[in-house]
């Protein structure tokens, strides 16, 4: 066991250096600063959770919020710290850090699809992580520790469908589904709330850089078309001027 949690502590620290030597120099302060933040969050509002017993994680809310923002590097480094924190917390096992990162990555594919304004969208992201999470997450419970973590509410409602007649795969993987569309359609919502107002007050690098190079393409494309003058009704294309040294018609 001890071995195994040695070897799963250096992949982590070496998937975290990988992500850093991706970063340039300029953004390193920021992106840890805000991932140190976005973790922190993370877990304050997961302990609140279990410190009621509610059957929702709510331990990805800012990592969703923070993807969106600042790109999937920021969020994998929130991910790890949350995942990190929490397992010191004795509130989940470094094994479910694969479901951080799969929220991570389904995050930031969907945001490169471009994602309009409304809560639609983020209704959809949160069906779309519940349902990717519902399964890597009940696969990771059953495989590794037999359905039963103990460590969270989600094992009242495995056991409440065992006792209601569902043999224990189909308990696991449809407590686990459930809890994992409910908890990730809400803080989907409320992450695409936080997004669009950090959007408006700040701003995003990487939305940024998209818009400014969509917008020289807009201005090459300017640049490469004909220009027209409308003048007293007259249509004068100045693309079509002959050059100083053409023949001139006599």
């Amino acid at each position: 066991m001890c071995a195994n949690g040695i070897s799963t502590g250096i992949a982590i620290n070496t998937i975290v250096c990988y992500l850093v030597i991706m970063l340039s120099a300029q953004r390193i302060v920021r992106v840890f600063a805000a991932a140190v933040l976005c973790a922190a969050m993370n877990l304050f509002v997961a302990v609140l959770a279990a410190r009621y017993y509610l059957p929702l994680y709510l331990d990805s809310l800012f990592t969703i919020t923070l993807t969106l923002w600042l790109g999937p590097v920021a969020g994998m480094i929130a991910a790890t710290l949350t995942n990190v924190g929490l397992h010191l917390l004795n509130r989940t096992f470094i094994a479910f850090v694969l479901c951080h990162y799969l929220t991570v990555v389904l995050t930031d594919a969907y945001r490169r699809r471009g994602l309009p304004r409304g809560t639609g969208p983020y209704v959809l992201l949160g069906f779309v992580l519940g349902f990717g999470n519902g399964l890597l997450g009940s696969l990771i419970s059953f495989l590794a520790f037999g359905g039963i973590t103990g460590l969270h509410a989600v094992d009242d409602v495995t056991m409440a469908l065992v006792l209601g007649g569902q043999n224990l795969i189909a308990a696991v993987f449809s407590a686990g589904m459930l809890t994992n569309l409910v908890d990730k359609v809400v803080s989907a919502i409320v992450a695409g709330m936080l997004f669009d107002a950090l959007q408006r007050r700040y701003g995003s690098s990487m939305m940024g850089r998209e818009r400014s190079r969509s917008g020289r393409l807009q201005w090459l494309r300017r640049r490469e078309a004909p220009t027209v003058h409308h003048r007293s009704g007259l249509v004068k294309d100045t693309m079509k001027k002959p050059s100083p040294g053409g023949s001139r018609s006599t």
